[in-house]
């Protein structure tokens, strides 16, 4: 076949660090131009689903008090995370409804991690104000968010608890039927297996959401170096859990830099020989830090696609789009390599 499977979902880029690169600012100034400038998340969206993203993810992010509290008094600003994450919710619908209509894109509401995404260790532990906080953000989120999306995906979760959490949430606050995606940052290295951030092991991770009761129709990775991301290893888990679980969906958003994540946040430091997953070339070394190049990474998404649909048989389907560092130029080259390239005949199980 001559054109990407039916069942290869196409999921957008980084917004929130696009927004951030466009705008100069942090990941709070984009979570603030959600009221500040619409006109530029809006036009994001738009700029996606051009570049053939079949989901939108809304500007959520760091729409979080723990987010806001650090800035609004030095923006003098006031803002609340009702207001905009309604605001995130409307600006990827008119993005949607506006570009789209006819391809069916759907709109994602993001329930991010609520404070540092890599924090060391799980401040949700024993801290009985804090679990509070925490459902009450999340049931803000999702009603804030509800109206505008056809489904939620809990996203950079680098601890089961809090994934439980915002979970329950989404279940608890969305329309029956509304799906729900669970999407686990992992750590740097593969030595001990496919593992969060905060040390526990994927399959145990996947397997205490699904205790939770909550029902879970897609299992993703995001916000990780693209060789800890599509490791055959963190796929077997997603299938694993997927499996367990009934998902009809498994998938994958790395980031785009040379260096490890932990690298770049440590200022950008040398890819070191655990990284070596692409060579020099690949990568654009203007950026700061250097990021994968948009044809490099169509290419290689289109040769993962290919491996897991050989896995799967068409049992479930595969997402794949990007996280920090990638742009709509990325997913345009995804979906230009998925377009062009000759899947192999899969019989049907």
């Amino acid at each position: 076949m001559t054109s990407s499977p039916q069942n290869v979902r196409i999921l957008d880029g980084g917004t929130g660090h696009e927004l951030k690169r466009r705008l100069a600012g942090t990941f709070t100034d984009a979570a603030l131009a959600n009221s500040s400038f619409p006109d530029a998340v809006q036009c994001l969206h738009a700029e996606y689903i051009s570049a053939g993203a079949d989901v939108v993810t809304t500007n959520t992010f760091a729409v979080t008090p723990w987010h806001l509290n650090r800035v609004l008094d030095a923006h003098d600003a006031e803002a609340s995370v009702e207001g905009l994450a309604a605001a995130a919710g409307q600006l990827a619908r008119q993005a949607v409804d506006s570009e789209a209509t006819r391809r069916g894109v759907r709109v994602a509401g993001c329930l991010p991690p609520l404070r540092d995404c890599y924090a060391s260790e799980d401040w949700l532990v024993g801290d009985g104000a804090a679990a509070n906080e925490a459902r009450d953000t999340y049931s803000t989120l999702v009603a804030a968010l509800a109206p505008s999306c056809d489904l939620f995906v809990v996203e950079t979760a680098s601890y089961a608890s809090q994934a439980c959490m915002a979970a329950r949430a989404a279940a608890q606050g969305c329309a029956p039927g509304t799906e729900l995606w669970v999407s686990w940052t992992l750590a740097d290295s593969l030595h001990a297996g496919p593992r969060l951030r905060g040390g526990q092991a994927l399959a145990d991770a996947c397997q205490d959401v699904i205790l939770s009761g909550v029902q879970v129709d897609g299992w993703l990775v995001n916000c990780c170096s693209p060789h800890i991301a599509a490791s055959d290893a963190t796929w077997s888990k997603l299938h694993e859990a997927a499996s367990n679980s009934g998902a009809r969906l498994v998938g994958c958003s790395p980031n785009a830099f040379k260096t490890t994540t932990l690298q770049w946040l440590d200022g950008g430091g040398a890819a070191d020989a655990a990284t070596s997953w692409a060579p020099d070339p690949d990568f654009d070394s203007t950026d700061s830090p250097p990021s994968w190049r948009p044809h490099c990474f169509g290419t290689w998404g289109a040769a993962l696609i290919e491996r897991e649909m050989k896995r799967c048989h068409h049992a479930r389907s595969v997402a794949l789009g990007g996280c920090c560092g990638t742009t709509p130029a990325h997913i345009a080259a995804l979906s230009a390599a998925l377009s062009h390239h000759t899947f192999n005949a899969i019989s049907q199980q």
